[in-house]
């Protein structure tokens, strides 16, 4: 072996070794944080975001499609996955640990749960599940019931399926519910059980509904009906 070609495979050695220690180097970004995917109208949106900043932290991006997004007010800010782009919405979601699927309408759920990925949020739903993320939907009201041959027996089979699949299900209060010992719902049988407690006060919601029976047991017995 002459000189030349000891040069040249020496320096065949030393483009392959620095070509494996560059292919080495190459490893793909860690994903973190949260993208949340809000893909119709959310109710009670500031209850939506505090749980949600309670489970993924500041590092939470919002992405919207079909001009879904927040009202304004002080909320997070959401991209418009229109002008944003599929690919780069992909992207976006592949970079994130966690994904989350805010308040979606009753059909996307059945469509996930059949497997069809049809539309870019099914599609990114289930390829996070394939990719080996955390991924979630938060509804805005509590999985209903067992309800056989209803409507609600489609919505129960659809949130098992997901959950059975390794989607986490949980659920936020987008409508606040009265105080506790405050009545929606003020009636004269009210009125005599407060008297016959000693009560001397009732305690209701602002948009309480108080009987004209009620009003007149409440003169008639001395009890005031707050509210």
């Amino acid at each position: 072996m002459n000189d030349i070609t000891k040069e040249q495979l020496i320096d065949r050695i030393v483009r392959e070794v620095m070509y494996r220690i560059g292919r080495q180097d190459e490893t793909e970004p860690y994903a973190k944080g949260a993208v949340v995917l809000m893909t119709s109208h959310v109710p009670g949106c500031r209850e939506a975001v505090r749980m949600i900043e309670e489970l993924c932290g500041a590092d939470t991006e919002y992405i919207g499609f079909g001009g879904a997004g927040f009202p304004e007010g002080p909320y997070p800010k959401v991209s418009d996955a229109e002008l944003i782009g599929p690919e780069a919405v992909s992207e976006r979601v592949h970079l994130k640990e966690k994904v989350i699927l805010l308040a979606p309408k009753l059909v996307l759920l059945e469509q996930i749960a059949q497997g069809s990925d049809e539309g870019l949020p099914a599609y990114l739903m289930i390829r996070s599940l394939l990719w080996g993320k955390d991924v979630s939907a938060l509804l805005d009201f509590e999985p209903p019931r067992f309800k056989r041959n209803t409507f609600f027996e489609r919505v129960v089979s659809a949130i098992e399926t997901l959950e059975d699949v390794g989607i986490g299900i949980s659920t936020y209060r987008c409508v606040q519910g009265p105080e506790e010992g405050m009545l929606a719902l003020v009636t004269e049988r009210d009125v005599v059980s407060a008297a016959a407690q000693g009560r001397g006060r009732i305690r209701k919601t602002a948009a309480a509904l108080v009987t004209p029976a009620a009003k007149d047991a409440a003169r008639e017995l001395g009890i005031v009906i707050d509210g």
